[in-house]
């Protein structure tokens, strides 16, 4: 690999995603019948610009383009302090609930909201340790339990000073059994992997332990690393893991290969219900914190 194309390329994804974002601070989603987001149909959610904020958070330079979002963020919060996917027609979650609060923590000073709201969420664990996905008022309604949607869970709640030491078992049994299994609502194998290695490194060594990071089995022959989604998630677990270095200067170089003359990543699914969901913004900032999280862990003296 050429080490001197990363900044280039990690620049030009930023202004990709400068050029992407609207002027309320979103940045679009889309669904489609298919993993590669074919055919893709706009909608509007909070969730998604959410997640890319969540990406840049390590990102040098990304200041505006975060601040814009959590204003979007912001003005889709109900006034229960939820969110939901869609601002209409559907319940809130746990997994926009807590990912978007924990984003919007720390430039507000009130306290007693996130403690009423935490104490909320507290009281729907499950005799397992683990949480439902939806915040809904009847209690028989279908309500599957996620990991991934608990790794968010185990970060708002531990930020408020409410989480549970059984969450945190639980979250480590999934890590020791089943760090790469497709979620019920998180399309790829590695968002558990990826989600964990996002942790601040208390959580994360509360979960994982002191050991390296699982590394995925890589299917270099099957087109999964053709995904341009997959290479950077599995390029941040190899660098936050402290993986090995040929690996993950392989994952960048695969990844540098997919970056088109934007700046930009294409789209592939990150989520699935129904349908599946994502887009290339999403895409783009996973991309720029691999890249990112490579240069700092694997470069930094390069």
């Amino acid at each position: 690999m050429r080490y001197d194309r990363l900044p280039q390329a990690i620049r030009r994804g930023i202004y990709s995603l400068v050029t992407a974002q609207r002027p309320s601070g979103e940045f679009p989603t889309y669904w489609s019948r298919t993993i590669t987001m074919d055919s893709p149909t706009e909608v509007s959610s909070p969730f998604v610009t959410g997640m890319i904020m969540f990406a840049l958070l390590t990102v040098a330079d990304t200041e505006r383009i975060q601040e814009r979002g959590l204003e979007y963020v912001r003005a889709s919060r109900r006034p229960d302090g939820t969110f939901a996917f869609f601002a209409t027609a559907i319940d809130p979650d746990l997994d926009d609930t807590c990912l978007l609060n924990w984003l919007l923590y720390p430039s507000e000073s009130s306290g007693p909201f996130h403690r009423a709201l935490s104490a909320r969420i507290v009281a729907m664990q499950t005799h397992g340790g683990l949480f439902p996905t939806w915040i809904r008022e009847e209690p028989g309604a279908p309500n599957p339990i996620d990991p991934c949607v608990n790794l968010n869970v185990l970060r708002y709640l531990d930020q408020c000073g409410t989480a549970s030491p059984s969450l945190v078992e639980a979250l480590r049994r999934v890590f020791e059994n089943q760090p790469f299994q497709p979620t019920f609502y998180y399309r790829s194998a590695l968002s558990f992997a990826y989600l964990a290695s996002t942790l601040p490194l208390p959580l994360r060594r509360m979960v994982a332990g002191d050991r390296k990071s699982p590394e995925p089995e890589h299917k270099w022959d099957n087109g999964w690393l053709s995904d341009s989604l997959e290479t950077a998630l599995n390029l941040l677990i190899v660098a936050q893991g402290g993986g090995a270095e040929v690996l993950a200067s392989a994952l960048a170089t695969r990844l540098l290969l997919h970056q088109r003359s934007s700046g930009a990543w294409p789209a592939s699914a990150m989520f699935q219900a129904f349908n599946y969901w994502g887009s290339p913004e999403l895409t783009t900032a996973i991309a720029v914190q691999a890249l990112t999280g490579y240069r700092r862990v694997f470069l930094c003296n390069a």
